[in-house]
């Protein structure tokens, strides 16, 4: 896949998108992700801005908060900015929050 338009599950699962940016699953891995619609290779603190921000929103949502990781690195599309968002899969990550979520729970 040389677009990553071509990626966006837009029947299924577009979580969100207006005249710069789409996010939605990708059909491909299966994970939320975002791309600037308009090719370029250069990214701009806005894009980034922009990009983080509803990335995060989506994560949030998807994942729940704290439990993904946004991946920035450019090696799939070149001359497109495409950010992921995947599990976190930090094993001593996810049994400190649940430790800490247990031990709430506990002294209610």
């Amino acid at each position: 896949m040389t677009n990553p338009l071509d990626d966006v599950d837009r029947q299924n699962r577009l979580f969100f998108e207006n005249d710069n940016l789409m996010v939605s699953l990708s059909l491909e891995k299966g994970i939320p992700f975002s791309v600037w619609k308009e090719p370029s290779d250069k990214q701009t603190p806005v894009m980034r801005k922009e990009m983080k921000a509803v990335l995060m929103k989506i994560g949030d949502e998807y994942y729940g908060r704290g439990n993904y990781l946004i991946d920035r690195y450019q090696n799939q599309y070149s001359g497109y900015m495409v950010w992921y968002a995947r599990p976190n899969m930090n094993l001593e990550f996810n049994q400190q929050k649940i430790s800490k979520k247990q031990s709430g729970d506990s002294s209610n």
